[in-house]
């Protein structure tokens, strides 16, 4: 058995596994590094690598030991006969001591999952490190739904949740075929984004230009033939956008729901794209959307919301009455609870799950009811202005529910045939759910987002973005990722092409190009260079940041309780997701990105955040503060979850408990 190379282009440049040992710009390292460009014959990292592919699962949400957790340097090759020259195993394999050894032969692990925490919705997907968005790409993931010993759910004090769900033992035909499926009441549904080759396969972009287009990209890249001098990867986007969605692996798909309530388990499993949900009655004589029907959430990551929550565009309401662990939050004022921006609806992060519950009983059969998405087609930032929806005939449709006749002999209401001692699905007024809370915090970290240029690159024909009253461009920060209808051009006459300045080189303090002799050049910072994550004084404007490769910096005490400050210093919003610990989302709070001054007050979470999550939206200009306890020792990472940014850098370890003996924590540096 021979291995079988990546489907999609690998960047050699990063900091990844590197199995081929090309010589790594860390001393002492041979694998699991950042090559170096400026050793000989280094050109190769304009090339795709083309070897084995490296992997290793990680259940995301998991409440595991460190050697189970998926750590990115654990990975390990498949057992193929041609792996030769290539290492077989990342520098973490079976080094977590004194925990026990997981991989004893070539392309395996065994890893082990407690399942001690509360039911939740969890997901397993690769975490390797450098390649998780491409591995991801591929397929590599699936729900984890995790359930009371009774298959109950923790926290349901009264009512009935819609059912049955798929279990052990039914057969694919059954999941997924008429007329067995149509007996389910419970369906999980992953929504991605991709785009396809004209031959059926799936594209990846194979070049950093294309995330100019339509303009095009003339700059020297990392390890380039001509000698120029350059920081920027060849291959690896900043952020990836396509332009059909997909649903549990079909392209805008229908699906056949009987009279009854249903119960979907939605994951945002993109790489780069926020989704903004909604369903609306279609009508197909005049094909237009109606009137809109409500999620009703009573769910996050980590399990049951402490209520249940109608979710419409622009309105989150807490069903029937205030739960007494609503009220408790008297500190925001009753006029602050639950206010949204005008354009959210079901808004959801790459990574982000939500539990929800639909009502199709009163629909008449032959109704069709779209989900759509409203998220942009870029990067997201909030809903303030310049905010554009996705493609309302591409990427704004998600799939198409169909209202039919149940021809499954199973209804909600009729239990003698599902065996169930239950009574019938509840009205989701009608639930009662009651949910725990953390101990106080011992103490508060400052931790930060960044984003930063190339500190070799500089340009000329950037685009500007049109911003009211501006004349001209912001000289950081700038987002081109697909912006419709947004790009212009600075300087005389309309340029087409983004084209390396040799002459000048980049002044980052400043923000500016700077010729040999000092003066101030024309041209401008290439950029994105990467986004960042700050370890330590993330409350402040010049706080730094920290690399994959950087000493540890935090560090946890076993058994602590602690606030996480989430400083976003970026023009974007980005889904953080801590490993091990499930954790409360407290507050946000504005500040003023030039000099980390606070402004206003504190503002309550969202109502769909106030379960457990283990994944958050950290808005530009905003700082989130969450809180988790720390209750297993040994080394993890917190990131973010746009795949594109977690490859190349936006990804840090931090060390539960004693940093010389924790398990896997003895083998890092700590600052």
């Amino acid at each position: 058995r021979e291995f079988i190379p990546h489907l999609f282009p690998v960047d050699r440049s990063l900091h990844w596994g590197n199995p081929e040992r090309l010589p790594c710009k860390v001393p002492n390292k041979s694998i699991d590094c950042k090559p170096d460009p400026t050793q000989q014959s280094m050109t190769i990292l304009n090339d795709p690598y083309d070897g084995p592919v490296p992997m290793v699962v990680h259940v995301h949400g998991s409440h595991t030991t460190p050697d189970s957790d998926g750590y990115p340097e654990a990975w390990y090759m498949p057992d193929a006969s041609n792996i030769g020259q290539y290492a077989s195993r990342g520098t973490f394999v079976n080094n977590f001591r004194p925990l026990p050894a997981t991989n004893y032969v070539n392309g395996v692990a065994v890893f082990r999952y407690p399942n001690d925490a509360p039911s939740a919705c969890l997901w397993y997907h690769d975490h390797t490190l450098g390649i998780t968005r491409l591995n991801v790409a591929t397929g590599q993931a699936g729900f984890w739904i995790r359930r009371e010993r009774d298959g109950g759910e923790t926290g349901l004090e009264h009512g009935v949740l819609p059912h049955p769900a798929p279990k052990a033992g039914d057969t694919l035909e059954d999941v997924n075929l008429p007329p067995g499926r149509g007996k389910y009441r419970e369906i999980p549904i992953v929504i991605q984004d991709l785009s396809f080759n004209t031959n059926g396969s799936i594209f990846y972009p194979a070049s950093r230009a294309r995330f100019e287009l339509p303009l095009e990209l003339n700059i020297p890249y990392v390890g380039n033939n001509s000698g120029a001098d350059s920081d920027i990867p060849a291959l690896w986007n900043p952020e990836t956008f396509f332009n059909v969605m997909v649903v549990n692996g079909v392209s805008w798909p229908y699906f056949e729901v009987a009279q009854d309530l249903f119960r979907f388990r939605l994951l945002n499993g993109c790489d780069s794209r926020f989704l903004n949900l909604a369903l609306f009655v279609y009508d197909e004589a005049t094909d237009s959307l109606g009137q809109e029907i409500p999620f009703f959430q009573i769910g996050a990551e980590q399990g049951l919301l402490p209520f249940v929550v109608n979710v419409t565009t622009g309105h989150k309401t807490v069903l029937k009455r205030y739960p007494k662990s609503y009220r408790s939050y008297s500190k925001y004022g009753r006029r602050r609870r639950g206010q949204v921006p005008a354009r959210e609806a079901l808004l959801m992060a790459p990574a982000e799950r939500a539990d929800v519950i639909v009502d199709f009983r009163n629909w008449p059969v032959g109704t069709k009811i779209r989900m759509v998405n409203t998220g942009p087609d870029e990067p997201f930032g909030g809903f303030g202005p310049g905010y554009v929806p996705a493609d309302p005939e591409t990427t704004g449709l998600v799939m198409q529910f169909v209202v039919t006749k149940d021809s499954s002999s199973y209804h909600s209401s009729d239990y003698s045939k599902y065996g169930s001692r239950k009574a019938k699905a509840s009205d989701p007024e009608d639930l009662v759910i009651s949910t725990s809370d953390l101990p106080r915090a011992d103490n508060t970290r400052q931790l930060a987002l960044r984003e930063v240029d190339s500190e070799k690159v500089c340009v000329t024909g950037l685009p500007s973005l049109l911003q009211e009253g501006a004349e001209t461009r912001p000289s950081r920060g700038l987002k081109r990722c697909g912006r419709k209808g947004k790009l212009s051009l600075i300087g005389a006459g309309k340029a087409e092409s983004i084209d390396w300045d040799p002459s000048a080189t980049p002044d980052n303090d400043r923000g500016v190009c700077v010729y040999s002799n000092g003066s101030v050049a024309a041209s401008e910072i290439y950029g994105p260079l990467a986004a960042l994550l700050g370890g330590a004084r993330g409350n402040e404007p010049d706080g730094g940041t920290s690399l994959w490769s950087s000493p540890v910096q935090v560090n946890p005490k076993l058994q602590s309780t602690e606030i996480w400050e989430l400083w976003d210093w970026t023009e974007d919003a980005h889904p953080i997701h801590l490993h091990l610990v499930k954790f409360k989302v407290i507050e946000r709070q504005a500040f003023n990105t030039t000099t980390g001054q606070l402004i206003g007050t504190p503002q309550a979470p969202r109502l769909t955040e106030w379960g457990f999550k283990d994944t958050v939206i950290v808005y530009p200009g905003e700082i989130t503060r969450v809180k988790a306890t720390f209750d297993r020792p040994g080394l993890y990472v917190w990131h973010c979850h746009v795949l594109s940014h977690e490859d190349n850098e936006m990804m840090l370890p931090y060390c539960v408990g004693n940093s010389r003996s924790a398990p896997g924590c003895d083998q890092l540096e700590f600052a």
